[in-house]
C-alpha cells in the first residue's frame, strides 16, 4: 500500500486543481496537489513538504477531511486528504501542465483521477451542510419563531408512553427549543443541544437554561439518557454518517432507552431552496440503516404527511429502543 496525502487548498471560497502533465503517469487527469509520504513523515510534514516542490507555496494544513483508496492496476494506493491554507507565495507550474480556481460547484466538471473523485465527491458533501449551518447562524431567530408554536401532541404522546417519570433526555438538535422546554415543563431532566451558535442562543433563551453547541456527529457519551429526541435534526447529516450517529445514539441510551427522529420523506441528498442540505429518508431506506446497529430495535417507522407552511409535508419517523 502507498501512503499519499492529498490538499484541498482553499481561497476565496475556491478549491485549487492541478493538471498532471504529459509524460508522468495519468497525464491529463486533474488531482488534488499533494504527493508519497516519505519514511518517518506524518502526514502534514509531506504536505507541506509537497506543496513547496511541486507548487512554490507555503501552507498551513487544517484538519483531515477524508481518506480513500484506490488501485492503479498493480498499485494499491491510500490518498488522505486535508485542508489547507496558503500562508506564502502563489501557485507555480512545475510537476503539473495546468492550475484552475474552481467554485466548489464547478469541481466536477473536471475528469480527476479515479482515486481523487470519492474525496472531492465528499468535500462536496462537507461544503453543502457548512451552508446548512450558514443559513441557520444567520437566520436563527426567524426561524425559531416559525418553528416555536408547532403542533407536536401526538408525537410527544408516543415518546412519553416509553419513557419512566423523570428521564433524562437529549433533545439532540433542539432548533428553537420548542421540545425542550415541553419536556422540562413536564418534569423530565433535559440536555439540550443544537449544532449552530446562534440557534442555541435563541433556545437558551426561550428553554430558560443553558443550550451546548454539539453535533449529532460528536455525540461521546455512554449511557446517560432514557430518551433521546432527535425531531428534524438529523435530517441534516450526510446518508453516509448515519450509520455512525445512530451507534453514538445507541451508546447513550441506557439499555431499555429510546430515541425518536424524523426525517422528511424522500430518497437522498439534496439542497433546498433557502440553501439547506437535507438527507431525505423512506421507511426502506431508514430501516437499512437501522438493521445495521445490533444494539437499536425498532418500535415502529412510519410515514405521514402533515401541514408546514401552508402545504403538505412528507415526513418519516422512527421510534428505537436500545436493547
Amino acid at each position: 500500500m502507498i501512503e499519499v496525502t492529498a490538499a484541498i487548498v482553499e481561497q476565496k471560497g475556491k478549491v485549487l486543481a492541478a493538471r498532471r502533465k504529459p509524460g508522468n503517469s495519468l497525464a491529463g487527469l486533474w488531482e488534488l496537489p499533494g504527493g508519497k509520504v516519505e519514511a518517518g513523515e506524518t502526514h502534514p510534514v509531506c504536505l507541506r513538504r509537497e506543496l513547496i516542490e511541486e507548487l512554490s507555496i507555503r501552507c498551513d494544513i487544517g484538519q483531515h477531511v477524508f481518506t480513500n483508496e484506490h488501485c492503479y492496476g498493480d498499485k494499491q494506493v491510500r490518498l488522505h486528504a486535508y485542508a489547507a491554507r496558503i500562508t506564502e507565495g502563489e501557485p507555480r507550474l512545475h510537476d503539473h501542465d495546468r492550475l484552475c480556481w474552481l467554485e466548489p460547484d464547478q469541481l466536477m466538471e473536471l475528469n480527476w483521477a479515479p482515486a481523487d473523485i470519492p474525496i472531492i465527491e465528499h468535500y462536496l458533501s462537507l461544503c453543502r451542510q457548512r451552508s446548512c449551518l450558514d443559513y441557520y447562524q444567520l437566520n436563527a431567530k426567524n426561524y425559531a419563531l416559525e418553528t416555536q408554536g408547532a403542533l407536536m401532541t401526538e408525537l410527544y404522546a408516543l415518546f412519553e408512553a416509553e419513557l419512566p417519570s423523570g428521564a433524562r433526555i437529549l433533545d439532540l438538535g433542539c432548533g428553537s427549543g420548542r421540545d425542550s422546554r415541553f419536556f422540562k415543563n413536564k418534569g423530565y431532566r433535559v440536555m439540550a443541544v443544537d449544532a449552530c451558535e446562534a440557534m442555541t442562543e435563541q433556545a437558551s433563551e426561550y428553554i430558560g437554561c443553558p443550550v451546548t453547541r454539539l453535533m449529532a456527529q460528536e455525540l461521546n457519551v455512554k449511557q446517560c439518557y432514557e430518551g433521546i429526541w432527535c425531531s428534524a435534526s438529523l435530517l441534516h447529516c450526510r446518508q453516509q454518517e448515519l450509520a455512525s450517529v445512530f451507534h453514538r445514539i445507541a451508546r447513550a441510551l441506557v439499555p431499555g432507552g429510546i430515541c425518536f427522529a424524523s426525517f422528511k420523506l424522500g430518497d437522498g441528498e439534496r439542497v433546498d431552496e433557502r440553501g439547506r442540505f437535507f438527507c431525505d429518508q423512506n421507511t426502506e431506506s431508514l430501516t437499512n440503516i437501522l438493521v445495521e446497529e445490533k444494539e437499536l430495535q425498532i418500535i415502529r417507522l412510519w410515514e405521514e404527511q402533515t401541514p408546514l407552511r401552508g402545504e403538505l409535508q412528507g415526513w418519516c419517523s422512527v421510534l428505537v429502543t436500545r436493547v
